[in-house]
């Protein structure tokens, strides 16, 4: 009787080990998903949390596959909703301004003149990107939120997932941000130091790059200074 107790209890054993072995070969893109969704919510978290950030930002513009153009500016935002790029290229000099919720942006083309200033609104073509952003569209907290909006199809799409010690790296579907209907890929480098992006790729259904945004030099004020 011990003999056949003893067969029962390995066979179940078996039997869990192999179930629990299909399950983790059979939903590492949901597992990834999930993991990415919890790191978009993380990071909300984190900007909630500031009072305000300024970092050097550059977005490589791609057509058909190719660089087309490069835009460099630094970016400042404040918790209060005012937001400024400073640029350095293409235009040198040159700021735009404006707040959270506006519908317009004022842009000061010359820094030893900053009486000059004009208006435009948010969707006028001469400040969307080439590849189709808006200005407001292009900030750290809309991208996140954008990302977590999105959690569902990323938690049922193919993604990977990969921590190491100092950054997380993953890749996942979503939206396009710009407000196109078809889905883009995405690749989103955060560095644990602050949970604030330091890349983010995006890519067509062709895998073809669209554009590539880098964040640097980070000067972060938190609400109630950490420890």
């Amino acid at each position: 009787m011990q003999y056949v107790m003893k067969c029962w209890v390995f066979i179940i054993v078996l039997s869990l080990i192999n179930l629990e072995g299909a399950d983790q070969i059979s939903s590492p893109a949901g597992t990834s998903g999930y993991r990415v969704v919890a790191l978009a919510e993380k990071m909300i978290s984190v900007v909630g949390e500031v009072e305000d950030f300024q970092c050097k930002t550059e977005i490589q513009y791609y057509r058909e596959g190719n660089e087309y153009k490069r835009y460099r500016f630094t970016f400042f935002t404040e918790k209060s909703g005012n937001v400024r790029l400073r640029f350095s290229r293409p235009y040198p000099g040159v700021s735009a301004f404006y707040r959270k919720g506006d519908e317009k942006i004022t842009i000061q083309p010359f820094r030893f003149l900053p009486i000059v200033k004009f208006r435009l609104s948010l969707t006028n073509p001469r400040v969307i990107s080439p590849s189709g952003q808006r200005i407001d569209q292009g900030t750290i907290d809309y991208l996140t939120r954008f990302f977590y909006e999105n959690r569902e199809i990323i938690r049922k799409s193919k993604s990977q997932f990969s921590e190491e010690e100092d950054r997380i790296d993953c890749m996942f579907w979503a939206k396009d941000y710009t407000g196109r209907e078809e889905l883009n890929r995405y690749r989103l480098v955060v560095f644990k130091e602050n949970w604030f992006p330091a890349r983010i790729e995006r890519y067509n259904q062709k895998e073809v790059p669209i554009e590539v945004i880098t964040f640097k030099d980070y000067e972060i004020q938190f609400t109630e200074e950490k420890d």
